[in-house]
This record gives C-alpha cells, sequence and structure tokens, in this order.
C-alpha cells in the first residue's frame, strides 16, 4: 500500500477524502482505517460533511467507508458533499442543514 493511497483534506467543515483508483477496495479500507486512526486527535468529535474524489464509489462503498471512518476517529460524517471542496460555505451549510434535521428528528422521537 502507498502512502498516498488515501488522503486526507480539511477545512472547518468538511473533509476531502481522495482514495486511490486503482487500490482494490479491501485494502482501501484498510488504509483509509489507518490514516484515520493516525489523524484522531485532529478532528476530535467534529460533525463534518465528506467529498470523495479519486475514484467512483458505490453507494454501499461509500457507506462501509464511512462507517470505517467513525469507528476509527471521534468525526460524525452528517453528509456527503458532491465534489465541490473550493467552496467551504457548501460545506458548513450542508453540516449545519444536517445537524438541524438530525436534532428536529430526534426531538420529535422524544415527545
Amino acid at each position: 500500500m502507498r502512502q498516498t493511497s488515501v488522503i486526507i483534506k480539511s477545512n472547518a467543515y468538511g473533509l476531502i477524502l481522495i482514495l486511490d483508483p486503482d487500490l482494490p477496495f479491501e485494502d482501501l479500507k484498510e488504509a483509509v482505517a489507518m490514516k484515520f486512526r493516525d489523524a484522531a486527535r485532529f478532528f476530535k468529535n467534529a460533525q463534518m460533511a465528506l467529498t470523495f474524489k479519486g475514484r467512483e464509489l458505490s453507494t454501499q462503498e461509500e457507506i462501509d467507508l464511512i462507517t470505517v471512518i467513525m469507528n476509527h476517529s471521534s468525526i460524525d460524517i452528517v453528509c456527503i458533499v458532491d465534489d465541490d471542496p473550493e467552496h467551504g460555505a457548501v460545506y458548513r451549510e450542508a453540516v449545519v442543514r444536517a445537524v438541524a434535521e438530525r436534532k428536529k428528528w430526534l426531538s420529535s422521537r422524544h415527545r
């Protein structure tokens, strides 16, 4: 596995995960787990949006990678943002909206 199999870029509200397009998916999951274990202290209890770049993923593969990230860090992935990494406001708005919807849903369940 190359060190550049998974690259993490971040801003205040989002992560861009750049993935090796040629790495077998199981190896990619291992690389993501290792990368987020190593970076866990940088993202302590963050609620973030996520963008995948570098490779086409099925919905199930996206879910698998999100699960790996959340199992190996304290990051709460609240939504996936299509590839628009140049606009931090897009991430901020997506996170704010997703968190608000989650709170609304949770409060309606506890009535």
